[in-house]
């Protein structure tokens, strides 16, 4: 991706799945950073991150303010994050047409800016993420990120962007380390711990036979 190249900053590609933001799509910069989202097919919970932000403001009322009470005691509870903060993010985002995310108790020297993905009808598609140490995130720097980011993410034309779970060929990953049981591999899986993608793109994971279709998990997992 480009913007890896120019920026060394590492970039995400997101699409909505369920009560998350599913990643499709990681590229790696130099510079150091740490994200919610640790491999293609990660799901961050929506929400958290300037990529989920991005999707939440650009969906209906109802079915955001769906997303974001069921999402509400997780994210007070594991991140320090109000339904009232994301709220005032979304029309925040709405004003500007990116966003920089939220501070959270768990990553809280690290920021970043999202910006939508539309198709050729205005259609949202997705949305386009990057991560960096706050540190660096200036307010000139910002301006370059933003642009560019923009110019990347506007000719979507009319390609689709589907979760990778939903697809029959998907392997079945697990850690070296044993295989937790099918109904521990689901659960993990909707608590956003398990990634879903179809290919061995992540390091040290290999298959696990008899998992439910679209489960992976982490070889660092314990």
């Amino acid at each position: 991706m480009r913007l890896s190249e120019t920026f060394q900053d590492s970039f995400f590609l997101f699409v909505q799945d369920g009560y998350y933001a599913l990643c499709l799509e990681i590229q790696e910069g130099r510079n150091p950073t740490k994200s919610f989202a640790h491999c293609v097919g990660s799901r961050v919970l929506s929400g958290v991150g300037q990529g989920s932000l991005a999707l939440l403001s650009n969906m209906p009322n109802a079915k955001r303010n769906e997303i974001l009470n069921h999402n509400a005691p997780r994210l007070l509870r594991e991140y320090g994050i109000t339904v009232e903060q994301v709220r005032e993010a979304l029309d925040q985002f709405r004003r500007q047409g990116f966003t920089c995310g939220l501070s959270d108790k768990i990553l809280p020297l690290y920021t970043g800016v999202a910006v939508p993905i539309r198709n050729t009808e205005g259609e949202l598609i997705g949305a386009l993420s990057s991560a960096l140490l706050t540190s660096r995130l200036t307010e000139h720097y910002q301006l370059r990120l933003v642009g560019a980011m923009q110019r990347e993410a506007a000719p979507a034309g009319s390609c689709s962007l589907v979760p990778s779970r939903e697809r029959s060929d998907a392997h079945i990953l697990a850690p070296e380390k044993g295989g937790a049981d099918v109904a521990d591999d689901r659960e993990r899986f909707d608590a956003g711990e398990i990634c879903a993608h179809p290919s061995k793109s992540c390091r040290g994971w290999r298959p696990l036979q008899g998992a439910p279709v679209g489960v992976v998990a982490n070889s660092s997992s314990t």
